[in-house]
């Protein structure tokens, strides 16, 4: 699993497997101009994520996920892409 990141500064695009992140997250840097946030940011976005997976796992034996995120498309307080908080179920049918 990738996250893919697009650099502010340069616009290069570029993606991190999340073991790595895991492991490292200083490795969130832009391949083309080295840009990236600061250690203590990239240590907080780290320990959310392994929050994040750890309550995934936690709830995977009710529930299977398949998450898309895009930064510029937030909900709530988060960003200003507010949907009004619907929860979409998709049909086999």
């Amino acid at each position: 699993m990738k996250i893919e990141f697009h650099c502010t500064a340069c616009e290069a695009i570029y993606e991190v497997r999340i073991a790595l992140i895991l492991r490292d997250a200083t490795k969130i840097n832009c391949p083309e101009c080295d840009e990236h946030a600061d250690e203590s940011t990239l240590e907080t976005f780290r320990e959310h994520l392994e929050g994040l997976l750890e309550t995934m796992t936690e709830i995977n034996d009710v529930v299977r996920f398949h998450l898309e995120l895009d930064s510029e498309h937030l909900p709530g307080p988060f960003g200003h892409d507010d949907d009004g908080g619907e929860i979409e179920a998709e049909s086999d049918e």
